[in-house]
């Protein structure tokens, strides 16, 4: 049967909706409570009904924003439905915004960068990174330097092109920097690289939602050390951290858990941040008043935190 999927997704890459909607049809009639087989003749339905409207639209930027907002409209559904995130689900990622891709690309070409549009360029970055190709995401966003700066979001997937590309470090180095700002934008459902992906599971099963994972999510990193690295802060930025940690500090939460949540992970990761520049060459006045301060949120934390760096510096580790 597996082999049978293997051919239906392969057409579903291919743009080949009705064969692989024939082929799910035929294990349906096997297994008509197979979830796999649900989803996917969903799937290869969906886009048989609408390659008409596709093949009708006019090459280029036309198409390719079309088959945007068509994948935008099956993936809310899609979701709905709960149905399960399998190899068809990835195969028809693959097709759509890869496609969708290639004709945003044909109509950069035609246009120029400055008649593409801002928004029409970036869509092109952030689905070349949703379609894998990140060779091209990254040199797209090297290029838009010349154009507009970088929203914030796509420092994540900066990132996320640098872990895939081989630069493992500056990946990680980008993904802290950025978690420390703008947690509430990392975009879970296009990060794939790791220590990202893994820590992000784990930790969306234990939170109540989405937004406190998103805020959780650096503090998990930085007690299991998994994002080691860290940029180069200036005394001067060190200094506005501190501000912003006695800013904080100074918050009144009264009821709001959720928000007294993202205020204690804001306060931790600064406070990590501090510690963690200049490799302890702070003043011991400012260390002592951080290292206080993380221990009123979470007494445990930097002991934690200690005992992982040892044990994955110690060799027995390896």
């Amino acid at each position: 049967m597996q082999e049978l999927v293997d051919e239906a997704n392969s057409h579903l890459k291919e743009g080949e909706f009705e064969k692989a909607k024939s082929i799910f049809s035929g294990l349906l009639d096997i297994n008509p409570s197979n979830p796999d087989y649900i989803s996917g003749f969903y799937i290869s339905g969906f886009w048989d009904n609408r390659l008409d409207k596709i093949l009708l639209s006019s090459e280029g930027k036309e198409r390719g924003l079309l088959l945007n907002q068509l994948f935008e409209h099956f993936d809310l559904e899609y979701k709905n439905r709960k149905y399960p995130f399998t190899s068809s689900y990835d195969s028809i990622l693959y097709c759509i915004i890869g496609e969708s891709c290639s004709q945003l690309r044909i109509g950069f070409q035609k246009e120029g960068a400055h008649n593409f549009g801002k928004e029409n360029f970036l869509l092109l970055i952030k689905n070349l990174v949703r379609s894998g190709d990140y060779k091209n995401s990254f040199e797209l966003i090297d290029y838009s330097k010349k154009f507009f700066e970088l929203p914030p979001e796509y420092y994540f997937y900066k990132a996320e092109c640098y872990y895939h590309l081989k630069e493992e470090k500056k990946s990680r180095i980008l993904f802290r920097s950025t978690l420390l700002q703008y947690p509430e934008l990392f975009p879970f459902e296009t990060i794939k690289s790791e220590p990202m992906s893994t820590a992000w599971l784990e930790i969306s099963i234990n939170q109540s939602s989405e937004n406190n994972a998103k805020e959780v999510l650096p503090i998990f990193c930085l007690e299991k050390n998994l994002l080691p690295d860290i940029a180069e802060y200036s005394r001067t930025e060190i200094n506005i951290m501190y501000q912003e940690v006695q800013r904080l500090l100074s918050s009144t939460i009264k009821d709001d858990q959720d928000l007294k949540l993202k205020v204690h992970c804001r306060i931790l990761q600064y406070c990590i941040t501090i510690l963690d520049s200049f490799h302890g060459q702070l003043s011991s006045d400012l260390t002592r008043k951080v290292r206080e301060i993380i221990q009123s949120l979470d007494s445990g934390l930097l002991e934690r935190r200690e005992l992982i760096r040892r044990q994955s510096a110690s060799p027995t580790s390896l």
